[in-house]
């Protein structure tokens, strides 16, 4: 008996070891973990050939723990200015951004402060003294304030004024929100293994539109700098992907890997859309291509290419910390200082040719402490009257 019920145990145990090494090996997933190394391989290539900063690693580290900071100064022709700060610390929940504009010499400030659930909402146009309003509180109160209402924020918007995640947190929550959609373009899809290295993909046109309907969703809800900015971007660009998929029933991708099944390059069989990670980088969408290569340049890191069909350079010199960018049109003369590998820069840049004409940039991987405001108004607890002679107050001033 015992013998017998060994080697059932031991054909089981057989069973398991290869149905999890067939299931390893089954395309659909083979390719999906190939496509999820995509942002990491994109930084191991700008690391590759301009050595110095550490970019894979700032981009794990805050792609990890979420912490980062920016203090970001811009410039414009007619001598407009755009000033941000923006630190966060997703561990301790806590999150900081200021927006100042001068625009014609009028001057607009923007900002919030977000530690756990204590939110303080910088509004001059208001008041000098910050707005605060506690999440936990702000739905019942909100239901007899008009506040809210007042101040632009639609408070059934479940992702308002929570505190910052991590870039693999915020990835587990969009996997988690296209979760049915994902599912339903994975079960439809078909895979073909071509060769040791190579795959075939067959997408339904209609399944990917609405993936990418949900994930604009997603980003849209977001209610925290860079997100807002990040949202934007998605839009318009698939608003491109869109209108190019409605031409079409389905789309045929083919897939290369190195012998590690890293991605070498990604293409479709019409050649609009591609992603080459090799000793060049290439990525193609309906409307935009972007072609870069390093070049051979004494002891300058240099890299060269395209952006759509404007050719550009970028050489940065490792001793006296110098980047220069031309394409043409555009001549960015740039210098670091304050450098520390893999922690944080200070960028100073003149532009010529551009909107922009100066850009002042500090990065830190390690952002600054968030601390409560001890000064605020509780706008959520006002009575109507007094929230009226306070908006009111900013509109006769006006």
């Amino acid at each position: 008996m015992k013998k017998k019920t060994l080697i059932l145990i031991s054909l089981l145990g057989l069973g398991i070891f290869f149905a999890i090494y067939n299931f390893n090996r089954y395309p659909k997933k083979v390719v999906a973990q190939i496509l999820y190394t995509v942002d990491d391989r994109v930084f191991a290539f700008v690391d590759k050939n301009i050595q110095d900063f550490g970019f894979a690693d700032i981009f794990r580290k805050v792609k990890e723990s979420g912490d980062y900071g920016i203090r970001l100064s811009l410039e414009d022709n007619k001598n407009d200015k755009l000033n941000i700060i923006n630190f966060q610390s997703p561990n301790k929940k806590e999150s900081y951004y200021l927006e100042r504009r001068e625009v014609d010499h009028k001057i607009k400030t923007y900002g919030e402060k977000i530690v756990n659930s204590d939110v303080y909402l910088y509004r001059r146009d208001i008041s000098d003294l910050p707005l605060y309003i506690d999440r936990n509180t702000m739905v019942n109160l909100a239901r007899d304030s008009k506040v809210m209402f007042d101040l632009g924020y639609d408070i059934t918007n479940k992702k308002l004024f929570l505190p910052p995640v991590s870039l693999s947190e915020k990835n587990t929550e969009l996997k988690k929100y296209v979760k049915k959609e994902w599912a339903g373009t994975i079960r439809r899809t078909k895979v073909k293994k071509l060769s040791g290295r190579s795959y075939e993909v067959q997408v339904r046109s209609k399944d990917l539109k609405d993936l990418f309907a949900k994930i604009e969703d997603f980003y849209y809800e977001e209610d925290y700098f860079p997100y807002t900015y990040l949202a934007d971007l998605l839009r318009r660009e698939f608003a491109k992907i869109s209108r190019d998929l409605d031409k079409r029933d389905q789309i045929i991708f083919y897939i290369y890997t190195d012998k590690d099944r890293n991605l070498l390059r990604l293409k479709s069989d019409d050649n609009k859309y591609a992603i080459a990670i090799k000793n060049y980088m290439e990525l193609k969408l309906p409307d935009t291509r972007i072609y870069i290569e390093p070049e051979e340049n004494e002891k300058l890191r240099t890299l060269k290419g395209k952006i759509n069909n404007r050719s550009f350079r970028m050489s940065y010199n490792p001793d006296s910390k110098i980047l220069i960018y031309h394409d043409g049109k555009t001549l960015i003369n740039a210098r670091f200082y304050n450098f520390v590998r893999s922690k944080k820069f200070k960028l100073i840049a003149d532009i010529d040719g551009g909107e922009i004409k100066k850009l002042n940039l500090n990065f830190y991987t390690i952002p600054e402490k968030i601390n409560r405001e001890k000064n605020y108004i509780e706008v959520l607890k006002l009575k109507e009257e007094d929230w009226r002679k306070l908006i009111g107050d900013e509109k006769d001033e006006k």
